[in-house]
């Protein structure tokens, strides 16, 4: 059990020291690839860096979640989710990388599954991006791949969906079907292998859909193609937050009224968050550790709080309890403070939400993460 806790701690100290300049490797690169004044040339150099940074941290995230299952501390949150949305982006991420090998992308979603449904959205958006990715990387140049998500069943709330990602690439041998699911399991593992990958994701998306109360299976044949497939039970919901089966979410320079008070520690980080908030025409001030942040606010009046935990001095939690200490004494109202951490480990979010925390953003920061939190906090300009 030492042994256990010892690992998870060292994992949450290497996640939080890999993710932090990760953090601001993404959110450069996603900024450079978006400036009108690069060339072409340097927005794709800016696009590969960041496609490679986004390749990083997902190996990272499928280490930690091993470690979680192995140790028993593997979470899924059910939450109302949109299928449509989840499966139309996930399909748009790999759309690029099936057309660089020439690989049809077809998707299949049948228009009777309802709108919003019960389970965790962000797992199965993690399922469905393993199963594509391992399709495109062993299916030849002008093969095809498909993403089907078909209602079987549907009685009053509860509906069965049956998704299916399906390939005509290299096949699987028969004797190997049953250890693909196994941790670290990769089906060429010749030291010159032609594929790259860790041998996690089919592990984690197997636990992920047992976790959800069903069974990843697999048929396949050598030469042929394989279908991966599940079949989930969910509850429908009904849900007067606007989804759509044809809008798309697009990002756009959405100016807010309101003043950020940021608490950020590395220089990196601080650079990135400003350019982000420079974009939006909002005014901000970052502070470097807890004890500045905790000064600041003192003096001036802020709308929203983005608070990183681990920082010297003072860190996140004492700055975030001593600024509601001073808000009970001055009967002042509570202003939103957001947990921002680097750390990626069971029971983080939790716990600062137990705190009393409003939010909770995880590094790499995702701009559109942003800008939903601001929709929840700040008001728009018109």
């Amino acid at each position: 059990q030492r042994a256990d806790e010892a690992k998870s701690i060292f994992l949450a100290n290497m996640s939080h020291e890999i993710r932090t300049p990760l953090n601001a490797i993404i959110g450069f690169s996603e900024l450079l690839s978006k400036n009108k004044e690069l060339t072409k040339e340097n927005k794709k150099q800016a696009k590969i860096i960041q496609i490679s940074a986004n390749s990083l941290l997902s190996i990272i995230n499928d280490i930690l979640d091993i470690s979680k299952i192995e140790s028993g501390n593997f979470d899924i949150t059910i939450e109302k989710t949109d299928l449509y949305f989840i499966s139309e982006h996930v399909v748009e991420l790999f759309s690029k990388k099936a057309n660089q090998k020439e690989i049809k992308l077809i998707f299949n979603l049948d228009n009777k599954i309802p709108l919003c449904v019960l389970t965790d959205g962000i797992r199965i958006r993690q399922v469905l991006s393993n199963l594509l990715s391992n399709a495109i990387k062993f299916t030849q140049k002008q093969g095809e791949v498909t993403l089907n998500i078909n209602l079987i069943e549907e009685q009053e709330d509860r509906c069965k969906i049956r998704f299916e990602v399906k390939d005509n690439g290299i096949g699987i041998e028969e004797e190997k079907k049953e250890k693909i699911f196994k941790p670290f399991i990769q089906i060429d593992h010749k030291s010159n292998r032609e594929y790259e990958g860790t041998g996690l994701g089919l592990s984690i998306s197997s636990h992920i859909i047992q976790s959800l109360g069903s069974q990843l299976e697999v048929e396949s044949e050598v030469g042929k193609g394989s279908s991966f497939f599940f079949t989930l039970e969910l509850n429908s919901c009904i849900d007067n937050l606007h989804m759509s089966k044809t809008k798309k979410t697009e990002e756009k320079s959405i100016k807010y009224r309101g003043k950020v008070l940021v608490a950020e520690d590395n220089e990196a980080n601080q650079e990135l968050i400003s350019y982000i908030l420079d974009s939006m025409n909002i005014q901000y001030s970052i502070q470097e550790n807890g004890l500045k942040a905790l000064e600041e606010y003192k003096e001036d009046i802020y709308d929203i709080v983005l608070m990183d935990i681990n920082m010297p001095i003072l860190d996140g939690v004492e700055s975030f309890k001593q600024i509601r200490e001073y808000e009970k004494k001055n009967l002042l109202k509570k202003t939103p403070i957001i947990a921002l951490t680097a750390n990626a480990v069971k029971g983080d979010k939790e716990k600062f939400l137990s705190l009393g925390m409003d939010g909770y953003l995880s590094k790499p920061i995702n701009t559109s993460d942003l800008y939903k939190l601001f929709d929840l906090f700040l008001i728009k300009n018109e």
